[in-house]
């Protein structure tokens, strides 16, 4: 267990918590008490790992992990597990707003991983992938009685939007699939500039306001296509 908690992997699930807004979001819904902290804290710890496992397991180059992100956090994790995706039906007026986070939340790893990179560099071998599964499950399965994340949740999506679920579902299995295979052909890249817009994208995350976050949204998803269609970071090494 002491081999999980490491400088780095607590840095890594602490950037994700933030980068994908979820400061913002935590203080919106109420999710910012000290029980709601603590699952918060735990889910992105844990992710972290399972995405580091992966990064490290299939060398994944920045589109790689852009797709596989995609698959198991946009689809997975907040579109079904937590139901985001039935409010393409409970909620047509935020069908928008809702699809720009889809998208934003799949390119958040991108600026994580580069700051990691910067302030806590992999030393260590990663945990097993298998490990790591395990572990996500297991949390998946234990906050499944809450009925607002989990199996019940995801069951509870498809029963309210079952033809958008399985669509999304079918176009992330194959986004995991490709993403796997997205080897990295070149060296990490690295960018002065794209560290400070990943510090600059990184305080508006820690701003707990809605304008905040819009700007954090709509940012991240400018800055992230111009760099994901630029072949030499598409390409490059993610550590």
């Amino acid at each position: 267990m002491l081999r999980l908690i490491t400088k780095r992997n607590t840095l890594g699930g602490l950037l994700f918590l933030v980068l994908v807004g979820e400061v913002t979001v935590a203080s919106a819904n109420g999710l910012f008490t000290p029980p709601g902290l603590i699952i918060l804290s735990v889910l992105y710890f844990l992710y972290f790992i399972l995405l580091d496992s992966l990064v490290a397991k299939y060398r994944l180059s920045n589109i790689g992990l852009l797709l596989v992100n995609f698959c198991l956090y946009s689809v997975f994790i907040t579109g079904l597990l937590h139901g985001e995706i039935g409010d393409y039906v409970l909620r047509p007026e935020n069908r928008v707003i809702t699809t720009l986070i889809r998208i934003q939340c799949s390119f958040y790893p991108l600026f994580a991983f580069y700051l990691l990179e910067k302030v806590a560099p992999r030393k260590l071998p990663t945990i097993k992938l298998s490990q790591s599964v395990y572990m996500f499950m297991a949390f998946i399965v234990l906050l499944s009685p809450s009925k607002s994340f989990g199996l019940i949740k995801l069951v509870d999506t498809f029963s309210k939007a079952p033809l958008i679920a399985f669509c999304f579902s079918v176009v992330a299995v194959v986004a995991f699939i490709i993403g796997l295979q997205l080897h990295s052909t070149t060296a990490r890249f690295k960018s002065r500039f794209f560290g400070l817009l990943s510090v600059l994208l990184l305080i508006l995350g820690l701003i707990p306001h809605l304008a905040a976050f819009i700007l954090l949204l709509l940012a991240m998803i400018i800055i992230g296509f111009i760099y994901i269609l630029k072949p030499y970071f598409r390409t490059a090494s993610v550590v």
